[in-house]
């Protein structure tokens, strides 16, 4: 006759052997889901800070510099080739330093470490990504806006490229880019290196206001902002959340048996 002691150490090793099975299905599917450093031929690092002012037509004087609610940084969803940052910011943008037409304002978010691999000069393809909210007063008008992609290379090399561009004829803005190197030089080397710094991105305003309380308000939520070296938002689940998930099966399947045994 087999003691319920020895049943019990049956149970359990069966347990543990089913669990097992589990977790050697689920833990795959999450590091493919995770890029590694190997496999990404370019890795953006985390941004650092942002900032954002505005200014007078001329560029010069009357700057009024503004600080964000709130701001994230985080990793992108995964693209091959790239291990992207996703990133983003609440702003308002009031006080003005003038009135009129041609007002600006720049929201800025800057890298400062973290960033490597290769691109080339001319032709090579980056993924961008990009979804946020602008909100006015009744005082601000013929307002457009664009956003400016800075690639930061090694020894001094940096390309520009405008991703996107519209008029504030909508509250939200949301769209898929592909950025494309192109010679800043105009025989430079075929490729450079990012520096870790990497990359810089901008976002302009450009508009007209009535009195210097007008406002202009930049919402970036969580799951939304901009994504260099993605074309997807989608935030990447952490690793804790992969334990989460084998820990959540591992319980049901627990639960499962002991219905099974009464």
């Amino acid at each position: 006759m087999i003691t319920p002691r020895v049943t019990l150490l049956q149970s359990a090793k069966a347990f543990i052997a089913k669990s097992a099975k589990v977790a050697a299905v689920i833990a795959p599917l999450a590091v493919a889901v995770l890029p590694t450093e190997a496999e990404a031929q370019v890795t953006f690092g985390p941004v650092t800070s942002t900032s954002a002012s505005a200014l007078l037509p001329s560029g010069g004087g009357g700057v009024t510099n503004y600080t964000a609610s709130s701001w994230f940084t985080k990793s992108a969803s995964p693209e091959t080739g790239f291990a992207g940052q996703q990133f983003g910011a609440n702003y308002i943008i009031t006080d003005l330093p003038e009135t009129g037409y041609g007002l600006m304002a720049t929201i800025g978010f800057q890298a400062s470490s973290g960033s490597s691999g290769s691109l080339a000069t001319d032709g090579a393809h980056v993924p961008f990504a990009y979804q946020f909210s602008l909100t006015s007063s009744p005082g601000i008008a013929n307002a457009s806006w664009w956003i400016d992609v800075t690639l930061l290379g090694e020894g001094g090399y940096n390309t520009t490229i405008t991703a996107a561009s519209g008029f504030f004829d909508a509250e939200t803005f949301s769209g898929v880019s592909d950025l494309v190197t192109t010679p800043e030089w105009g025989d430079g080397p075929s490729s450079f290196a990012l520096s870790p710094a990497g990359y810089s991105v901008q976002l302009h305003l450009q508009f007209s206001a009535i009195a210097p309380t007008d406002s202009i308000s930049v919402s970036m939520g969580n799951s939304e902002g901009f994504a260099l070296g993605s074309s997807s938002l989608t935030a990447v689940p952490e690793p804790s959340t992969y334990a989460l998930l084998v820990g959540a099966l591992v319980m049901g399947y627990a639960a499962y048996r002991r219905r099974r045994a009464a």
